[in-house]
């Protein structure tokens, strides 16, 4: 137990894994990439990066398609975390996909909040349209709960402006220590402006510009890690491993 007064850290990280599709030989010049479902060498990635907490995006779940195993599971098994959660998001009646997240903690609860897409008749932007849902899990550190939220946010501005509130009502209501994911957005965008006046950018916070999408060929940032106001962020990184087509994220934070 973290007794009054005391300070640990912990190290969480945020990695979208593409289903486990494998690019670690992906070069920009290939014109067109067939993604191999490798999840031994994902496993192998998250093992090396060693986080205590990693939150997860696109991931598959069991469906009647063979590759759609359950990748938490396995990923957990494989990279040596004891603890693990799902949210299903969204399903074309093959593959589910969705959150997850892995850790070296007790997971004490987790919540799935949906966050259903704009409606058809609705629909103003061209582009892909799909449900979308927070993993939000409570996770004993030591003696000490902490909530932690996993998301990973659409390519249409109206939908990302619908999970943006959803969090921000959340973060209102309770002592939310991180909101991390793929935000499929760049830094500072206008609709994440509400998330950013309530809580704090761990790549702000070490003043850290990097990249983070395609891992094969750099040239936006799009993944984040948010932490609660007064919390210390000691180190964040965005690390250069090419499993995935996205890099992952990682901080260390000082907690008590």
């Amino acid at each position: 137990m973290v007794l009054k007064g005391e300070v640990m850290q912990l190290k969480i990280g945020n990695y979208n894994i593409c289903h486990c599709g494998d690019y670690t030989n992906r070069k920009d010049t290939d014109p067109v990439w067939v993604q191999k479902i490798n999840v031994g060498a994902m496993a192998d990635a998250i093992k090396k990066l060693d986080f205590d907490v990693i939150g997860l995006n696109e991931v598959y779940f069991t469906g009647v398609n063979q590759e759609s195993v359950e990748q938490a599971r396995e990923l957990a098994t494989l990279s040596g975390y004891p603890y693990y959660a799902n949210a299903e998001g969204a399903t074309d009646g093959v593959v589910t996909i969705g959150n997850a997240i892995l850790s070296k903690y007790p997971i004490l609860k987790v919540e799935k909040v949906k966050v259903p897409t704009i409606p058809v008749e609705q629909r103003e932007e061209e582009g892909w349209y799909e449900e979308r849902v927070l993993l939000v899990a409570d996770i004993d550190v030591l003696g000490k709960t902490h909530k932690i939220i996993v998301t990973h946010f659409g390519c249409i501005k109206k939908e990302r402006e619908l999970i943006v509130d959803k969090i921000c009502k959340i973060v209102d209501m309770e002592d939310v220590l991180v909101v991390m994911g793929d935000f499929n957005a760049l830094p500072h965008a206008e609709e994440l402006k509400p998330l950013y006046d309530k809580m704090v950018s761990c790549a702000d916070y070490v003043n850290n510009d990097e990249f983070t999408f395609a891992s094969y060929n750099p040239y936006q940032c799009i993944d984040y890690i948010f932490v609660k106001k007064g919390v210390q962020v000691e180190s964040y990184e965005v690390c250069k491993i090419k499993a995935s087509d996205h890099y992952p994220v990682m901080t260390v934070l000082k907690i008590s």
